[in-house]
C-alpha cells in the first residue's frame, strides 16, 4: 500500500509496516500498516471505531511509542526516539478527538499561546497570532474565560486554534467536527481546505464521508489493517462498504411504513408529563466578570414516551437544559418538572431522579472509572439494588446492545477501548439501569456511521417501549426523527414543534446552525 514511486525525501511521514499493541491489551491495535503522506497532501483516514485510526496518529507524534524505524519524519526522524519527538512535533500537530485532553492552561488566550511560548516566539508575533487563530475560528469574544467554563464545542474549537497558531507542517485532525454544529463544523472544513491550499499537509480522521471526499486521498482501516488506499469515488463505488461499517446512510429506517411502524409506542403516554420547564433559568459563574447564560426564560413541555431532540448552535444552551431535566443543575429561576416532581420540592429525591432520568453527558468517556467494562455497566444498576444473576442479565442485555459483546468486552479496562467504544460503554451503562426516560447529549458524535445508525435505532426501540427520550445533536437526521424538536438560540427557546417546521426556511435563515439533510 505504501507509495514507492519518486523520492522518498518528498514524504513527510513513512509507515514502514507499523504495528502496535496498547499496553495490558491482547490484540493489537496496528497490523503491519504501510502508508505515506507526501509534503502538501491531504488524506482522509477513514474506519470503524477501534480500528486504529486514532493509534496511527498518536504513534506519528510519538505518544504512543512504535517500533523503532516503523515511523519516519521528514526523512530521518523517528518516533521512537525521544530525542526526535521535540522536532517532530514542531513540524506536525495533532487536534485529538476529545479536546479537553489536549487543554493545558486555564484561560482561552493562555492555551494558545502555551506553544506559541514553548517555540520561542517573540511577544509582538505572539499576540498577532493569538489574535488571528481566535479570529479564524470565532473564539475572539471568549479571549479572556476560562477553558473549563466552554462547551464542548468551544473547547474543540480552541484546541484546533492551539495547533494552528504553531504553523506546523502537517496537522492531523482526529475527529476534529464531532462536537460543532453544522455551520461551525463548515467552518472548520473549509479551514482545513484553506491550510491544505497554503501548503500544509492535513491528515484527517473522520467517520463522516462527506468530509473524507474533500480529501485528495482516502485510506481506510478495519481490525488495524490498513484496507483501502485510493480516491474517495473509487471508495465509494466498492460494494463492501458496510463489512467495515463505513454505511453512508445515517437515518436508521428508510422505508416510511417500516419507520412509522418501528416508532409507534407500545402503550399511550400522552397524558402524562415526562419533563416541563417553567420559565427556567440558569447562568454560569453567575455573579462574576465571567457570568454566562446557561439557558433563560425556557418554558417547555415534553410528554411521556415520545423522543424529544434540542438543536442549535454550539454554546446555545441544549447541554444546559438536559443538565436540568435531571437536576444536574438547578435552575436559579423558574422550576423544572419531572414525572410531576418540581425541582422547587425540597422533599425531592435526588437520588431517585437521577436515577430515573440518567443522563449521557456529551463527552461520556471522560466519565468512566471502574477498571473493568462490566463492572461500569452494573454500577448504576447495582446502585439500584440489583446483584447475582438478575445483575449480570441487565449487564450482559445492555453491552451486547450496543455492540460490545459481553463475554468479549467485560474484563477489558475501558481506558484501553477507541474513543467510539467508550462512548458504547457509556450508552451500555445507562440502559442497563431500564429507567422511565433517558437524556443523551450528543449521542451519536465520534461514532462510524453504522454504530451512529444502530444507537439511533436504540433510542427508537426505547421510545416503542414506552420510555421517554431526550437527545442534544447537530445531526439533523438524527433531530427529523424526534416528536418534538426544540431550537435553541443564545440560550433562549426559539422554536418548538415538528422537526418538518423547524426545517422552515424562516428558521433557517435565523439559524445557521442548522443542517436539515436527509
Amino acid at each position: 500500500m505504501r507509495d514507492n514511486t519518486g523520492d522518498s525525501g518528498n514524504f513527510l511521514v513513512e509507515l514502514r509496516g507499523l504495528s502496535y499493541t496498547y499496553p495490558g491489551s491482547a490484540e493489537p491495535a496496528l497490523r503491519e500498516v504501510s502508508l505515506s503522506l507526501r509534503r502538501g497532501d491531504y488524506l482522509a483516514l477513514c474506519g470503524a471505531n477501534g480500528s486504529g485510526k486514532t493509534t496511527i496518529g498518536r504513534c506519528v507524534i510519538g505518544l504512543c511509542k512504535p517500533e523503532p524505524g516503523s515511523i519516519v519524519v521528514d526523512g530521518n526522524l523517528d518516533p521512537a526516539d525521544p530525542s526526535s519527538l521535540f522536532a517532530i512535533r514542531q513540524k506536525i500537530g495533532m487536534v485529538f478527538q476529545s479536546p479537553q485532553d489536549q487543554l493545558v492552561a486555564s484561560i482561552v488566550e493562555e492555551e494558545v499561546a502555551f506553544g506559541l511560548e514553548n517555540l520561542g516566539l517573540p511577544s509582538a508575533e505572539m499576540e498577532a497570532r493569538i489574535t488571528e487563530v481566535l479570529g479564524q475560528l470565532g473564539l475572539s469574544a471568549l479571549r479572556t474565560r476560562p477553558c473549563r467554563f466552554l462547551s464542548a464545542g468551544q473547547q474543540q474549537r480552541l484546541a484546533i486554534a492551539s495547533v494552528l497558531a504553531m504553523r506546523p507542517e502537517c496537522i492531523i485532525f482526529d475527529e476534529a467536527t464531532a462536537m460543532i454544529d453544522p455551520a461551525g463544523r463548515a467552518s472548520i472544513l473549509d479551514i482545513m481546505d484553506s491550510l491544505n491550499a497554503s501548503g500544509i499537509a492535513i491528515i484527517h480522521i473522520t467517520h463522516n464521508m462527506d468530509e473524507a471526499a474533500r480529501a485528495r486521498r482516502v485510506a481506510v482501516m478495519s481490525g488495524g489493517r490498513l484496507v483501502f488506499e485510493g480516491g474517495s469515488r473509487e471508495l465509494f463505488a466498492l460494494p463492501n462498504l458496510a463489512a467495515w461499517r463505513l454505511c453512508p446512510e445515517l437515518v436508521p429506517v428508510s422505508d416510511p411504513a417500516a419507520k412509522a411502524k418501528a416508532n409507534a409506542p407500545i402503550r399511550e403516554a400522552a397524558n402524562e408529563m415526562a419533563f416541563e420547564y417553567r420559565n427556567a433559568g440558569f447562568s454560569y459563574l453567575r455573579h462574576t466578570m465571567f457570568e454566562t447564560v446557561g439557558v433563560r426564560g425556557l418554558s417547555l413541555k415534553i410528554p411521556g414516551g415520545t423522543l424529544a431532540a434540542f438543536i442549535g448552535e454550539t454554546g446555545s444552551g441544549k447541554s444546559t437544559a438536559l443538565q436540568l431535566a435531571n437536576l444536574v443543575l438547578f435552575p436559579e429561576e423558574g422550576e423544572v418538572l419531572a414525572f410531576g416532581e418540581s425541582s422547587m420540592d425540597k422533599k425531592l429525591n435526588l437520588r431517585k431522579r437521577r436515577m430515573n432520568a440518567p443522563l449521557s453527558v456529551q463527552m461520556p468517556e471522560r466519565a468512566l472509572f471502574e477498571s473493568f467494562a462490566g463492572d461500569e455497566v452494573a454500577y448504576g444498576p447495582r446502585m439500584q439494588g440489583y446483584k447475582g444473576k438478575e445483575l449480570v442479565a441487565r449487564v450482559r442485555k445492555a453491552m451486547d446492545l450496543v455492540g460490545l459483546p459481553y463475554e468479549l468486552y467485560r474484563d477489558r479496562n475501558p481506558r484501553t477501548l477507541s474513543g467510539g467504544q467508550k462512548r458504547k460503554l457509556a450508552l451500555a451503562s445507562i440502559l442497563a439501569m431500564d429507567a422511565d426516560s433517558y437524556l443523551f447529549d450528543e449521542p451519536t458524535a465520534s461514532l462510524d456511521p453504522c454504530s451512529a445508525r444502530e444507537v439511533m435505532d436504540i433510542i427508537l426501540s426505547l421510545r416503542k417501549a414506552g420510555k421517554t427520550v431526550v437527545i442534544a445533536t447537530h445531526d439533523m437526521r438524527n433531530a427529523r426523527l424526534a416528536d418534538t424538536v426544540a431550537v435553541f438560540r443564545k440560550g433562549e427557546l426559539a422554536f418548538a414543534g415538528k422537526a418538518e417546521e423547524a426545517c422552515s426556511d424562516e428558521l433557517l435563515y435565523a439559524e445557521p446552525a442548522l443542517e436539515c439533510g436527509s
